[in-house]
């Protein structure tokens, strides 16, 4: 069936049948020799294609665990005071992202935004697919590496949509970092498979595939800020194409993975002391 499909997508007409012993690919008999190199090309591309594979190690997926429950336990703790009776309206005003307000300086709101939530299904949401694209970035890079770069990625993404939205638009969530994540996964996979001598088609298939899912996941419903996710979408490609470029012993190297986890465990803390100092007295 898969040699069916390569002679079909070639517009070679074949179909497949079973005698006694085997199974059996019939062509024309005009198409037999156009059908044996286009072939003997697809195996051949396999086999480029699996090589490459083998020399661009992942990092194996070291320190996802801690990662994703970082991740998880991050955002549902900083939505829930958000959503608190008491303090949460203040809390969130700190700390959404206001185009106007981010313009005028209040960088850290690009952070602090990643870890707010509008309700409970905004937050589910962004848990479950934030999970599964820190994973897919992950086991390319490492959880530590990972982690920071979905949160840079995440925030250069919140920082350019305010530069282009209007200055009173607002929006808060984790989905920024959650397309970033996707853009990371995307770029590590797209730069070995642009490497090998294979198909358009199949060298471009990990930006296919990572659009098809931004378009699928990150442009429905009411709310949904589809500038953001766009714009943390492409900071996540370009952060993950330059780390594509290191050394691949760094993605198994456990004091680059503690510092770089290290770092973005500072970034969100340190930004929600400037919100709460500065933005909040500012407000």
């Amino acid at each position: 069936m898969e040699m069916r499909l390569v002679l079909v997508a070639v517009g070679v007409q074949a179909h497949v049948t079973r005698d006694a012993k085997s199974w059996l690919v019939l062509v024309a008999e005009d198409d037999v020799d156009r059908a044996r190199e286009e072939l003997t090309a697809y195996q051949q591309e396999e086999q480029d294609a699996k090589r490459n594979r083998q020399s661009t190690p992942m990092a194996g997926g070291k320190g996802l665990f801690e990662t994703v429950l970082a991740f998880v336990l991050t955002i549902s703790t900083t939505s829930m005071i958000g959503w608190s009776a008491v303090n949460g309206p203040t809390f969130t005003a700190a700390g959404l992202s206001d185009a106007g307000l981010v313009r005028g300086g209040e960088v850290w709101r690009t952070v602090t935004a990643l870890t707010l939530h509008a309700d409970l299904p905004h937050l589910f949401s962004n848990l479950v697919f934030g999970t599964l694209f820190i994973v897919l970035a992950g086991r390319w890079l490492g959880g530590g590496v990972a982690a920071l770069l979905t949160l840079v990625g995440g925030a250069i993404g919140n920082g350019i949509n305010a530069l282009i939205q209007d200055a009173s638009h607002t929006s808060l969530g984790a989905s920024t970092a959650v397309f970033s994540a996707l853009g990371i996964a995307v770029a590590m996979a797209l730069r070995p498979s642009i490497r090998t001598q294979t198909s358009m088609m199949r060298q471009w298939s990990p930006l296919i595939g990572g659009a098809v899912l931004l378009s699928m996941y990150g442009t429905g419903g009411e709310r949904t800020d589809v500038t953001a996710h766009v714009t943390g979408f492409l900071s996540g490609l370009v952060a993950g194409w330059l780390a594509s470029f290191a050394p691949h012993a760094w993605r198994f190297d456990v004091p680059v993975q503690s510092v770089a986890a290290v770092s973005a465990a500072v970034i969100i803390p340190g930004a929600w002391m400037l919100a709460l100092l500065l933005g909040g007295v500012a407000g």
